[in-house]
């Protein structure tokens, strides 16, 4: 995973995104700690599940 300084990531953040985007994830250090990542939105979709509607949601839960 490619690492990018927090500066260098600010300065640059089309960059990164585009990176995100193409390469996959990218990491954020600050001091030479990982601080966070930059997913691309396809990237996050896919990883949080979250690709049900709120109404199938709903027909899910215990409550009904």
């Amino acid at each position: 995973m490619p690492i990018w300084q927090m500066q260098d990531a600010k300065a640059k953040l089309s960059e990164v995104l585009k990176c995100a985007a193409s390469e996959g994830p990218q990491s954020i250090t600050v001091h030479g700690q990982a601080v966070g990542v930059v997913l691309s939105q396809a990237m996050f979709a896919r990883l949080s599940g979250n690709q049900q509607s709120l109404l199938d949601f709903m027909r899910q839960s215990p409550l009904v």
